[in-house]
């Protein structure tokens, strides 16, 4: 059940496509912008991004035009960003597919407008039950921002930051697979993944971006130890990929490889897929057309020699193959 939850909340952020408001023309615009609605209860939240993306049309609210018309733009403009800072830390050309990347404004926006497509109805009832079921929730997560906030030096906001990344997935695990929640319908349940999944993004793009800055200017056996002791804030930050790229090519040459083997590959796949690339080691496994399956994967049947030579165990199945439904 656990695992079904799981993909089913993968499924319906995957169809996130949408964004919905007008391109932040920095960066930072759109950092400051994501502070205000990351703290947003879930009824606030909504609001906010309804009254932005829809307008009432007869007892329904839909999408206004011009909003999905500007996803393009604010997308390319994202990936650009993402981009620039890869090619700043990488010799390589690597285009990236268009995303919204590390700006959580167009991925609160895409979300909204999803969930507005598929909900025609009123949202008021669902949104005042997740006021109450998230309140504990949102007392946790507002302590690990305090945290964050207050430390002071490199080694204390690290810390921080590690706390907080526990924090935020330990609830949002727990709410995937709350039977409670389970219950209600599945407006209720959506739009309570939705929000939790938005609180947790929004965390993993502050912890990426600071990892980011404060290891560019240090030097390379410095930077080798802080990407060791930040490990999970590396894994969780798909949408930055120049700091996993980074870390990859800064660990390589270090014992980082060898004595932490499954680690290791896990990045290094995460890494080749999310810039469009094969993965190396057969870790990544997707749900795709209904089915689990193995990520595309370089030359298949030389996946278990390539694992060995790292010091994984041979997969016990093939890679080509379906795992089963999901």
């Amino acid at each position: 059940m656990t695992v079904v939850r799981l993909a089913y909340a993968s499924a319906l952020l995957a169809l996130i496509v949408g964004c919905a408001y007008q391109a932040p023309k920095t960066a930072s615009a759109s950092a400051s912008a994501s502070t205000s609605s990351s703290y947003l209860s879930p009824k606030q939240f909504f609001s906010f991004w309804k009254a932005r993306t829809t307008q009432k049309v007869g007892d329904s609210d839909e999408v206004l035009q011009q909003v999905r018309s500007d996803l393009f733009k604010t997308k390319r403009a994202s990936t650009i960003r993402a981009q620039t800072e890869l090619a700043a830390r990488s010799s390589e050309s690597v285009q990236l597919s268009d995303d919204c990347y590390a700006d959580i404004e167009c991925f609160n926006a895409s979300l909204t407008i999803t969930l507005a497509d598929k909900y025609k109805a009123d949202w008021a009832d669902s949104l005042n039950y997740l006021e109450s079921y998230f309140a504990n929730v949102r007392v946790e997560i507002s302590g690990a921002d305090s945290a964050v906030n207050s430390a002071d030096d490199v080694e204390d906001k690290l810390a921080a930051f590690l706390r907080r990344d526990q924090t935020t997935r330990k609830l949002y695990g727990e709410t995937l697979n709350d039977p409670t929640l389970e219950q209600h319908a599945s407006l209720t349940r959506d739009l309570g993944f939705g929000w939790i999944r938005s609180q947790v993004r929004s965390r993993d793009l502050e912890a990426s971006e600071w990892l980011l800055k404060t290891s560019q200017p240090l030097a390379n056996d410095d930077r080798a130890d802080l990407f060791e002791s930040a490990w999970p804030i590396i894994q969780h930050a798909d949408r930055r990929p120049a700091l996993q790229y980074f870390a990859v090519s800064t660990l390589r040459t270090t014992k980082f490889p060898s004595s932490n083997a499954k680690e290791w590959a896990m990045l290094v796949d995460r890494v080749e897929l999310n810039l469009g690339r094969p993965q190396i080691y057969g870790t990544q496994v997707r749900c795709m057309d209904g089915e689990y399956r193995f990520s595309p994967t370089i030359d298949d049947s030389a996946v278990n020699e390539r694992r060995e030579e790292i010091g994984l165990e041979r997969l016990k199945v093939d890679v080509s193959k379906s795992l089963g439904a999901c």
